[in-house]
């Protein structure tokens, strides 16, 4: 009866912690996946000498993806040149040309933006010389409210240079803090 009763407590342990180790790698995934898109949208507005917009979009499976003027992300985003070459997110906000689009997470996590300094939209938007509206992209695991998985988020910083910045949960830099 003992060993079952240690063993017992044993397992749940380890299930514990692979929850938490899971958690921990689908963030990580997420997090690199906003990055190389963002970076992506960067080198297109270098590359292409015009404004390119990554903002949070409805209808990732759509062949006319859309802007929506959300701070929620987790549905997907979009990478495009906006129509009349505009830096501001609105609702229903058209591309001129779609570059890229990443649909949703399907872990149940969470991705928001918030926005600062002069950037008052729920985007980033990258100018011909590769420089940016500034902003914070949070993502945090489904599970991240619970006391064992607290720590399973990060903060993706974008500087008006266009440079992106990673802080860990707990954690705060000259970007700022998670």
């Amino acid at each position: 009866m003992i060993v079952i009763v240690i063993a017992s407590i044993v397992m749940a342990m380890a299930v514990a912690g692979y929850r938490t180790s899971l958690d921990s790698s689908n963030v990580s995934a997420e997090i690199n996946a906003l990055s190389l898109d963002l970076a992506y949208a960067r080198n297109e507005a270098i590359k292409q000498g015009q404004n390119v917009l990554l903002c949070a979009t409805s209808n990732p499976g759509s062949s006319s993806p859309t802007c929506n003027n959300a701070s929620s992300l987790a549905t997907g985003w979009v990478v495009m040149l906006a129509s009349g070459n505009t830096c501001t997110v609105s609702n229903g906000l058209a591309a001129s040309s779609v570059l890229r689009v990443a649909s949703g997470v399907t872990t149940g996590d969470s991705i928001t933006f918030a926005y600062s300094g002069s950037n008052t939209s729920n985007g980033i938007c990258f100018s011909r010389l590769g420089t940016g509206t500034t902003g914070k992209f949070t993502v945090a695991a489904a599970t991240a409210s619970t006391s064992a998985n607290q720590f399973n988020k990060q903060c993706l910083y974008v500087s008006n240079a266009g440079l992106l910045h990673v802080v860990k949960s707990g954690n705060s830099d000259t970007f700022g803090s998670c």
